[in-house]
């Protein structure tokens, strides 16, 4: 029989989801009939009560500190409208504008209430190793920095508060709580992104005609209406709770997002199903490239380098030889086509000269990018330039970039160490597929689900840990009591054993 605490738990999380959906639905409805006034009611009322129980509820952080948070910051990531640089410049707190500012100030201040209410000074002295970490910090001050380069200072000021506060967010659930928030942190996020792709398939039976796309080899490319979520996000989702689901049935205790294998087992498949029906070729390569990694972590890397080869040699010679399969991959686009990747090689040849007029700190985050080099070719409704890196040159220049590179390439190395030595897939698993993600599309370098998944990953790995020691076959009755404490290392290990 299920301890009645455990059983209040699982219904306040059910609450919270279900209050969640309902929040989502109204709001993405209203908007889109035009009811601005209802949505922003609606967000209010949202945030007031939240903080009403924060401030009723104050001694004990928990849901309000973490999954909350967490669950708004991801409700302003949503996409209600679609809107050109002239309405954003113009308007730039629309309705949906006024819900999402709503949703991230009280995802910040429900942090910073639980911050004053708890005891940090551990955590703080824990994070002193976390060289991923500072290093991610000081990236974000240079998207400060940028404000004053920037050519629309207004949104520039507003990506780096989503990023500041997305960043407060995962921070707060790690000081409050120790690594028990960061799991829960986790576990929200992998749920949210479950339902958001839920969302789109939900769209095919709803909304058919808007969500099917046509394509080829298949009839057609599935993305979401309400909210609106393009393809390639469907497909990177998909290749993250195939591979996240994956390491919930394979990896240690603490990577079990998901309760049961089965329902870890049928997330896997969706999440694949998700891939192939958002036909995402950049997702097929992060498959791939996962695969590699999963090979090389059980002491296969010379079968993994020998696919790779293969792989490779395919690619460069084998088009006619695997023409039926070059036809699925290019989703029926002619080879030039495919070689400038859907014409993002045009898109970043625009962006060098942009840069160069800001090359130390950049233009401003998403915001040089979308005015003056998506804007100049004709492409206002476009978001960003479909590629992290050059992103991050335009955006924050030389200095960001290389902050950047250094944390995404630290993040990678240590998730190896962890997976390979500790036993922990998660970590490695998802920076993959968003490091692969981030050659064709925004993932870590601005505000977004992918840039809180990032941080969640990067705190798995965020310091030296005690490789040395082997996993035990036989799991602690709490899977906290041999975790390092806030504090940081156990006593037998010396400080910055490895680096």
């Amino acid at each position: 029989m299920i301890p009645t605490t455990e059983r209040r738990a699982r219904l306040t999380k059910a609450a919270v989801w279900i209050a969640v959906l309902g929040l989502a639905l109204v709001v993405g409805v209203s908007v889109s009939l035009g009811v601005h006034g209802l949505a922003v009611a609606v967000a209010g009322a949202a945030v007031a009560t939240a903080v009403v129980l924060r401030i009723r509820v104050p001694s004990r952080p928990g849901t309000l500190a973490v999954e909350v948070p967490v669950v708004l910051l991801g409700l302003s990531s949503l996409v209600f409208r679609m809107r050109d640089t002239t309405s954003l410049s113009t308007n730039p707190l629309d309705a949906a504008g006024l819900f999402r500012l709503a949703c991230i100030g009280g995802a910040a201040l429900l942090c910073v209430m639980a911050l004053l209410q708890s005891d940090i000074k551990g955590g703080l002295a824990s994070l002193r190793a976390a060289r991923p970490l500072w290093l991610y910090a000081a990236y974000i001050v240079v998207i400060c920095l940028g404000i004053t380069r920037s050519v629309y200072p207004l949104l520039t000021a507003f990506h780096a508060v989503n990023i500041v506060v997305s960043l407060l967010v995962v921070l707060t659930a790690y000081l409050t709580m120790g690594d028990r928030g960061l799991d829960r942190l986790e576990k929200t996020i992998f749920w949210f992104i479950v339902v958001h792709v839920a969302t789109a398939w939900l769209g095919v039976v709803v909304f058919p005609s808007e969500a099917l796309r046509a394509a080829s080899p298949f009839p057609f490319r599935i993305e979401g209406v309400m909210p609106a979520l393009a393809s390639d996000r469907l497909g990177e989702y998909g290749c993250v709770l195939f591979f996240w689901a994956y390491a919930s049935r394979k990896g240690l205790l603490r990577d079990r997002v998901v309760a049961s294998n089965r329902i870890a087992f049928g997330l896997e498949c969706f999440g694949i199903a998700s891939l192939l029906a958002a036909q995402y070729r950049t997702g097929y390569i992060a498959v791939g490239v996962g695969v590699l990694v999963l090979l090389a972590l059980h002491g296969r890397a010379v079968l993994a380098s020998a696919i790779a080869l293969c792989g490779f040699i395919v690619v460069r010679f084998g088009q006619t030889l695997f023409a039926p399969l070059f036809a699925f991959v290019l989703r029926g686009q002619g080879a030039n086509v495919a070689s400038s990747l859907s014409g993002r090689t045009n898109l970043w040849a625009a962006a060098i000269p942009i840069w160069k007029q800001s090359p130390i700190i950049g233009g401003g985050i998403e915001t040089a990018s979308r005015f003056l080099v998506l804007d100049s070719l004709g492409r206002g409704y476009t978001g960003s330039v479909h590629g992290s890196w050059i992103e991050a040159l335009v955006g924050t220049g030389l200095v960001g970039i290389t902050l950047l590179a250094a944390t995404v390439v630290l993040c990678l190395y240590r998730g190896y160490l962890l997976a390979a030595r500790g036993g922990r897939l998660a970590p490695i698993l998802v920076l993959t597929v968003l490091a692969v993600r981030s050659i064709t599309g925004s993932s870590f370098e601005t505000f977004g689900m992918e840039s809180m998944l990032f941080l969640a990953m990067l705190m798995a790995v965020r310091a030296p840990q005690p490789f040395h020691a082997p996993v035990p076959d036989i799991v602690p009755r709490d899977p906290y009591e041999d975790l390092p404490a806030p504090g940081g290392l156990p006593r037998d290990v010396p400080e910055g054993a490895l680096t």
